[in-house]
């Protein structure tokens, strides 16, 4: 289990630390994940469609954490249509199914270890799932 926390994993998990709020964001969503206490809160302002602002707030494990990094660090200037991309994208690569020489796969890296427990892909997917569900709603 220890091989899965590794420097760049760790480094997106702190990355959101210090993130300020958005002061007006037009769409927000919550998810939880009860079977281990994650949270992610997604805040962003869509202007045509356009992700021209993002936040997110997670609590939880360091994979929920560098899962929220992750999702932070992509997300910028995304469509609605992109965020649905991205997960499926995410998903893809956890299960083995996402070529590794894949230009996107790179970000994805940090997360190699990951691959293999499977019962800890949902920590690291939630931010995704709310950015979908989100994407969902508009």
């Amino acid at each position: 289990m220890n091989s899965i926390y590794q420097t760049e994993l760790l480094a997106l998990a702190r990355s959101i630390r210090s993130l300020e709020a958005l002061e007006a964001p037009t769409h927000n969503v919550e998810l939880n994940n009860p079977v281990c206490g994650d949270n992610v809160v997604i805040s962003v302002v869509l202007e045509n469609s356009h992700i021209t602002a993002h936040h997110i707030k997670a609590e939880g494990c360091a994979l929920c954490a560098a899962g929220a990094g992750l999702w932070h660090k992509l997300t910028h200037n995304d469509t609605t249509q992109d965020l649905r991309t991205t997960k499926a994208l995410i998903e893809a690569y956890l299960t083995g199914s996402l070529p590794t020489d894949n230009a996107k796969a790179i970000a994805l890296k940090p997360f190699e270890p990951v691959i293999a427990f499977k019962n800890r892909h949902k920590c690291v997917l939630l931010s995704f799932q709310a950015a979908a569900q989100l994407a969902d709603t508009v």
